[in-house]
C-alpha cells in the first residue's frame, strides 16, 4: 500500500491553488482473472478518446483526438496528443470552438508485491493546434490538470478523475472568451464537471446497472 500511495502522489500534481474536483467509480470482480480482464479493457477504453462520448452512453461533452500537428487521428491516445472538447454552448474563439488539452503523461505501473496495477493519463489545458494563437484555448488556465487513473487492487477495479489547480482562464486577448471561460469554469468547478466524469468513469469500467459503482 505504501508504494501505491507514493505512486499516486507522483502521478497527480499537488493541489496548491484554485478549485479541486473529481469523480470515481469502482467494481468488485468475483476472481482475479476477471478483474485483470476488466482492467485491461478499461485501459483500452481510456485510450479510446474518440469514443468517450459513446462509452459514457450519455454525455454533456464530445471529445476528439488530434496529434501534436493538429491532425485528427483515430487510434489509441499517446503522449503529446491533444484532445478537442466540445462542451455545451459557445466555444472559445482561440480554440476554434473547442476547449483543448494536451496529453502530457501516460504511465502504467505494476506493483506485484501489492497485487496492484495502475494506469494513468494526465492532461493539461493547451493552445489550439489549428491556429497560431498563443492563448490557452480552455476555460481553465495552464495550471489545471486532469488525471485519469485506473487501478486494479486484487479483484477491485477503480476508475477516477482528479482535477487539481483549476483556475478560470480570464486573461486571454479575447474579452468574449474571458467572459465565456469565467462562466464555464464556474459551473464546472461547482458541480457541472462531476456528472460528466462520473458517467465516463462508469463507462470506462463497463459498469452495468446491477453492479456496484
Amino acid at each position: 500500500m505504501k508504494k501505491y500511495k507514493s505512486l499516486i502522489n507522483k502521478i497527480v500534481p499537488p493541489h496548491k491553488l484554485g478549485k479541486k474536483t473529481g469523480a470515481a467509480s469502482q467494481v468488485l470482480e468475483s476472481n482475479l482473472n476477471k478483474s485483470k480482464e476488466r482492467y485491461e479493457l478499461a485501459v483500452k477504453r481510456l485510450l479510446d478518446v474518440n469514443n468517450w462520448e459513446n462509452i459514457s452512453g450519455s454525455s454533456v461533452a464530445s471529445f476528439y483526438l488530434y496529434n501534436a500537428y493538429g491532425k485528427s487521428v483515430k487510434r489509441p491516445a499517446k503522449e503529446s496528443d491533444l484532445i478537442a472538447i466540445d462542451v455545451p454552448g459557445p466555444g472559445p474563439k482561440t480554440g476554434n470552438g473547442f476547449d483543448w488539452v494536451v496529453i502530457e503523461k501516460i504511465k502504467e505501473v505494476k506493483i506485484r508485491k501489492e497485487n496492484t496495477d495502475v494506469f494513468s493519463l494526465r492532461v493539461r489545458p493547451s493552445t489550439s493546434p489549428l491556429n497560431s494563437d498563443k492563448d490557452i484555448a480552455h476555460f481553465y488556465t495552464k495550471t489545471a490538470t486532469s488525471t485519469f487513473i485506473i487501478t486494479r487492487k486484487g479483484n477491485k477495479i477503480k476508475a477516477e478523475e482528479k482535477g487539481h489547480n483549476e483556475i478560470a482562464n480570464t486573461k486571454t486577448n479575447s474579452v468574449i472568451d474571458n467572459l465565456r471561460n469565467a462562466a464555464v469554469a464556474f459551473t464546472a468547478s461547482h458541480g457541472l464537471a462531476y456528472p460528466q466524469w462520473k458517467i465516463l468513469m462508469k463507462g470506462i469500467l463497463g459498469i452495468s446497472e446491477n453492479e456496484n459503482n
